[in-house]
């Protein structure tokens, strides 16, 4: 079972397409990726707010959707220098198990 997320752009009022994660901490990891990349340095996070939608069943590609999608957060709230740090350290423990 896979988890829906997606982004609302709250300048023009659009849900952004909607990305899968297996949790929430791993939604909010890959927001905090995005924004260290070179396309999310060219955004403003608090213009941005994370929101669950649902679940998707991989076993018979079924999705169960909330009726009102869930805030979980807003991206502005996303502390990247602490981030920063557990992402460097996540991909050199990687790289070393490779």
């Amino acid at each position: 079972m896979e988890k829906v997320y997606c982004l609302l752009d709250n300048k023009s009022k659009v849900y952004q397409i909607p990305f899968y994660a297996s949790s929430e901490g791993h939604a909010k990891f890959g927001c905090t990726r995005f924004l260290l990349s070179d396309d999310g340095k060219h955004i403003h996070p608090v213009d941005f707010d994370l929101f669950y939608l649902g679940d998707y069943d991989q076993t018979n590609g079924k999705f169960s959707l909330l009726d009102v999608p869930e805030h979980i957060l807003n991206l502005g709230n996303i502390s990247l220098q602490e981030d920063e740090e557990k992402l460097s350290v996540t991909v050199e423990k990687k790289q070393k198990d490779n």
